[in-house]
């Protein structure tokens, strides 16, 4: 087993994916000297953490359900729905108006 499939072998276990999704294009340019040992290892560690941040971004966006996915451009901030039927909660008022269906922002 060469060095690489060692590598890559213990990347898969440890989990990091994001660091294993971009070896070959990082090892490239470390190969052409545009990166050193340390940025080597900090390209890598800054892949991995952006692939995480990503994942943990769309986790959340499915965990939340939204109806339909709009960029803050695409999104009509003059448009109301229907006013809900609002109920007092804690022995608050409920806000001016609940939308009916929420709407999924995307990060352009």
């Amino acid at each position: 087993m060469t060095r690489r499939h060692q590598l890559e072998a213990s990347l898969r276990s440890l989990g990091l994916s994001g660091m294993l999704d971009t070896l070959e294009a990082r090892l490239a340019q470390a190969h052409a000297g545009e990166l050193g040992h340390v940025e080597f290892l900090e390209a890598l560690c800054e892949d991995e953490v952006s692939r995480r941040q990503a994942a943990a971004l769309e986790r959340r966006v499915r965990a939340a359900r939204f109806e339909r996915i709009c960029t803050l451009e695409e999104f009509d901030f003059t448009y109301v729905r229907h006013e809900a039927p609002c109920n007092r909660v804690g022995g608050r008022d409920p806000p001016p108006v609940c939308r009916s269906s929420p709407v999924k922002l995307r990060v352009a």
